[in-house]
Formats: structure tokens, sequence, C-alpha cells
């Protein structure tokens, strides 16, 4: 299975970035860490052995996301409104540099958002964006808004 590191310094954040991507091609999927994971999360739970025949066959991507929790929700030093500025600030590096460079990678238009923990939170923030990016994003059929 392939497994690409890819960092930038991300002009959204002001701060470098990092994704792992395992797999060729196949439906993109954006895999959000858990409440202060990394992008390593999925590879050190060993997640992406459990899907290799998926990634193996091409049938999906993942993209692995780093996320900035620590300077957003967790930081309890900031205002409310800062964290949730911050948050936004993170949606913005998702929409215009994240996404566009995993269609770079990969063109394939199905796209999936998956995750644990914060994405319970993020999700309706940030899938309800992505859904008017990729109109054949799965994260609204697959009731990652809340709907069935």
């Amino acid at each position: 299975m392939q497994h690409q590191h890819y960092s930038w310094f991300s002009p959204a954040l002001g701060r470098e970035m990092h994704i792992e991507a395992f797999g060729h091609a196949g439906a993109r999927v954006l895999v959000f860490p858990t409440s202060l994971g990394s992008c390593y999360e999925w590879g050190d739970r060993h997640l992406p052995q459990v899907l290799a025949d998926h990634l193996d066959n091409g049938w999906i991507q993942l993209f692995c996301f780093d996320h900035v929790h620590e300077e957003s929700w967790y930081d309890t030093g900031m205002h409310a409104g800062a964290r949730a500025w911050r948050h936004l600030q993170y949606d913005h590096y998702l929409l215009t540099e994240a996404l566009p460079f995993t269609e770079s990678v990969n063109p394939n238009p199905f796209v999936i958002a998956a995750g644990a923990s914060f994405l319970i939170v993020a999700a309706p923030c940030t899938s309800t964006r992505i859904t008017t990016s990729c109109p054949r994003s799965s994260a609204c059929r697959t009731g990652a808004l809340g709907t069935p």
C-alpha cells in the first residue's frame, strides 16, 4: 500500500500543516483526528492495515489531516470568540488548501469525511462547507450532519 507524507506552510493558519495519505486511488476519505490527536493517529492505530483491501484495490484513499484544536477549542487561555475564529481559519485551510490538494493528488469526485471524537462538533461546520465544494460528498448522505 502506498503511504505518503505531505506538509506545507499554510497561509490560512500561519503554520506548518501535515497530511498522511494511504492508498493510491478511489474515493477520497478525509480523516479527522480525535481531540488533540494528529494526522499520524490512524497510521499509529493500524487502521490503514484494517482497510488494506480497500486501499490496495483503489476503492478508497485516506487523507489524514492535522488540526488546530490546541490553538482553538482547547486553548482555555483564549477568549471564546478567538477560539471560534481560529476554528474558522482551520475551515478556511480545509476548503482552500487541503481539499484542493487532495484533489490534485487524486481527482476522484467522491469525498467522504471520517473521524471520531471532536468531529462530532466540527463535522456540521466543515461538512456543510465541503458538500458545497464537492457535490458528490457523502458527508450528508452518511449522517455526518445528523440526517438519515
